[in-house]
């Protein structure tokens, strides 16, 4: 396995099985073990690396196992146990029930085994202290006995800001009080949504309620038919779906760090830049046996006590070009002859960004520059010339200006009318009279029309 984060992994952790026909009744019944190759084949075309079966309320070892054989051939890296528990919370005195997504640690293989026993039932169904549903006790009571370290996940149907009726089994039902409370007391270490247009909801409520690292999201199939695979069943149209990808190392370990770090999940493999210049290895030779010791493309730390080399390693690396006296290369080097090592890898200045050995660090401290304008002002990109942009910037803000000062100019003089007096006509007349000629074909018109009108009229006094 890999000792490094090299780039984010794709996951699942929402896929139901036959084993949840307790609540999904024919929905699942071709997911059997016999079929888990359609599951496969389509966990590789769509390069999922981290996936997990959860049914619902129960744990069926013998399907986990017979995916999990299948680790590591291929785009799957890891696959973890779990199941989709129906927890009842009380809220104002009513009981609502939400779903809650539970991974398991896959490190104990017997203990993995032991939660069908946890959970077992009668009948094929769960053995409930709820109506459909575990109590919130219970459910803690079971995740004590399985005694595993878990990643719970709450199911969410809706955007966090939909004004729309909760749907059922979303955590939202219990209503945005009970929500506040779980991220306060960090109840849940992630919530799930499917549909990726809620993202940009989501979003917005992080940032209006300032929860950013409090509230991380990520997204599950809850795939019930492998055979259309990542979307729900035949009747999902699946354009809404987008995979999470998570920056750690695929164990159980490594994704417990991702979810509770909104930092590590995201809808993209964008967490490293392909741009940037890195070493992938440092390459020591030691009495003849190569050593290649991988490096993460983030930030990487040499550890060890005092004088056992860390220095002479990175000088070696920079092929002691970097404030090293010909005195101390030259030890370096009786050194590394002692030893029988050679530093075979070199970073050439081109790829080399900043390099300051302890010497340097302390000289900076004593001139008192520890600002970090001062030190990487010649590392910093030149700024970029926008005059030319600045210039149809202001252009078109002048137009903007133009227009409101010619409307508030328009306002003003309309507020500048003068106003006058209609004197008032008196009592309401009760009649009308023309004052005018009509011609003899109008007259014979209006006569027509009048008729017309007095038969419409007592017609609909007759009704």
């Amino acid at each position: 396995m890999d000792k490094v984060v090299s780039s984010g992994y794709k996951f699942d952790l929402h896929i139901h099985s036959c084993y949840s026909k307790n609540k999904d009744k024919d929905r699942v019944q071709y997911n059997t073990a016999s079929n888990i190759h359609v599951l496969l084949n389509k966990l590789e075309e769509n390069k999922v690396n981290i996936c997990a079966i959860t049914d619902h309320d129960v744990f069926n070892y013998g399907i986990y196992h017979t995916l999990k054989t299948n680790e590591g051939q291929g785009e799957l890296k890891k696959v973890l146990p779990g199941v989709e528990f129906s927890v009842s919370f009380k809220e104002n005195g009513v009981e609502k029930v939400v779903h809650v997504v539970t991974i398991f640690n896959d490190t104990d293989d017997a203990k993995v085994k032991n939660i069908e026993k946890v959970l077992g039932s009668s009948n094929g169904k769960p053995r409930y202290d709820r109506e459909g549903a575990f109590s919130e006790e219970r459910y803690f009571s079971v995740l004590n006995e399985i005694d595993l370290d878990t990643i719970m996940i709450a199911h969410q149907k809706n955007t966090l800001t939909s004004t729309a009726k909760a749907k059922k089994d979303d955590v939202l039902v219990l209503g945005e009080k009970k929500l506040n409370e779980f991220l306060f007391l960090n109840y849940f270490h992630a919530y799930e949504f499917r549909n990726k247009k809620n993202q940009l909801y989501n979003k917005t409520y992080i940032n209006e309620k300032q929860l950013e690292g409090d509230l991380r999201m990520l997204t599950g199939s809850d795939c019930h038919d492998w055979k259309y695979y990542p979307r729900i069943d035949q009747n999902d149209k699946g354009s809404d779906f987008a995979f999470s990808y998570c920056k750690c190392l695929p164990t159980f370990k490594g994704l417990m760090m991702a979810v509770t770090d909104s930092r590590r999940i995201k809808l993209e493999n964008s967490f490293f830049n392909p741009n940037a210049k890195v070493e992938d290895t440092i390459t020591i030779q030691i009495d003849g046996e190569r050593i290649d010791v991988p490096l993460s493309k983030g930030i990487n730390v040499i550890i060890g006590d005092n004088s056992i080399g860390k220095s002479l390693l990175l000088h070696a690396i920079t092929d002691f070009k970097q404030d090293c006296s010909p005195k101390l290369r030259t030890g370096y080097t009786k050194y590394l002859k002692e030893k029988k090592a050679i530093v075979l890898s070199k970073i050439t200045d081109g790829k080399l960004f900043k390099c300051d050995t302890q010497g340097q660090i302390r000289k900076q401290f004593d001139e008192g520059e520890i600002k970090g304008s001062e030190i990487l002002a010649s590392y910093f990109p030149p700024d970029i010339d926008v005059r030319e942009s600045r210039t149809v910037i202001e252009q078109e803000l002048g137009k903007i200006y133009n227009q409101l000062q010619a409307k508030f100019d328009y306002d003003k003089k309309i507020a500048n009318l003068s106003f006058f007096k209609l004197d008032s006509l008196g009592s309401a007349s009760q009649s009308l009279t023309f004052v005018g000629k009509i011609p003899e074909k109008k007259q014979k018109d209006l006569t027509r029309s009048s008729q017309i009108l007095r038969i419409l009229i007592e017609n609909l006094r007759s009704y």
